[in-house]
C-alpha cells in the first residue's frame, strides 16, 4: 500500500482497534492487550474446570459401566459410544476402570461432529489372559472405515464413517472373542 492508500489503510486499523476496545468494553484502546490477555487466561481456566468436572462425571459413572459389563472368555468387555467427550478425560477414566478392574477390556467410541475416534484399554489380568487393546481397537475401528493400534494396555484409532459407530461398538466382543484364541 503507497501514497494516500496508506492514510486509509491507517484509517482502518484505528477503526478496528477502536471497535475492539469498545467491543471489551474499555475506555483506553491501549488496554486491548491486557484484556485479552485476562480473558484468554479466564479460558484456560474454565476449561480447567470442565475437564476437571467431566472427569468427575465420568468418574461417576465407573461403577454403571462395570456393571453393565459383557463377560466374554473371562474377561469383562465394557463397550460404549460416548457423544463429545474429551479423549484426555476419556484416557483417564480408562486408566481408572483397568486400574480398579484388572480383568477388563474397554472399548470407547467417541464421536464429535464428523470426528471418530475409538480408545481401548486392557487391564493386567485380561492382557495375562490375550487380550491386546492395540489389536482390539484396530479391528473395532476396521468396522468405520478406520485403523490404529497401540499398546497392550491403551490404544487409539480413528474411524471415517461416524454413522458406523453403534455398529463397530456392537462387534467388540466378538471381537475380543477372536483374538483371544
Amino acid at each position: 500500500v503507497t501514497g494516500k492508500n496508506v492514510l486509509k489503510l491507517l484509517e482502518e486499523y484505528k477503526s478496528l482497534v477502536n471497535n475492539t476496545a469498545a467491543e471489551f468494553k474499555l475506555a483506553n484502546p491501549l488496554e486491548i492487550v491486557s484484556k485479552a490477555a485476562q480473558i484468554s487466561a479466564e479460558i484456560k481456566e474454565k476449561d480447567k474446570q470442565i475437564s476437571a468436572f467431566e472427569a468427575k462425571l465420568a468418574a461417576t459413572k465407573v461403577s454403571e459401566m462395570v456393571v453393565s459389563a459383557v463377560d466374554v472368555a473371562d474377561v469383562r468387555v465394557i463397550a460404549k459410544v460416548l457423544n463429545q467427550m474429551d479423549i484426555p478425560v476419556l484416557r483417564s477414566l480408562c486408566d481408572t476402570i483397568k486400574s480398579q478392574f484388572a480383568d477388563v477390556v474397554l472399548v470407547f467410541a467417541v464421536t464429535s461432529g464428523e470426528k471418530l475416534t475409538f480408545v481401548s484399554a486392557c487391564g493386567k489380568e485380561a492382557i495375562e489372559k490375550g487380550c491386546h487393546a492395540g489389536n482390539i481397537v484396530r479391528e473395532v475401528a476396521k468396522v468405520a472405515g478406520g485403523n490404529g493400534g497401540g499398546k497392550p494396555d491403551s490404544a487409539m484409532a480413528g474411524g471415517k464413517d461416524t454413522s458406523k459407530a453403534n455398529e463397530a461398538i456392537s462387534k467388540v466382543a466378538e471381537i475380543v472373542a477372536s483374538l483371544k484364541k
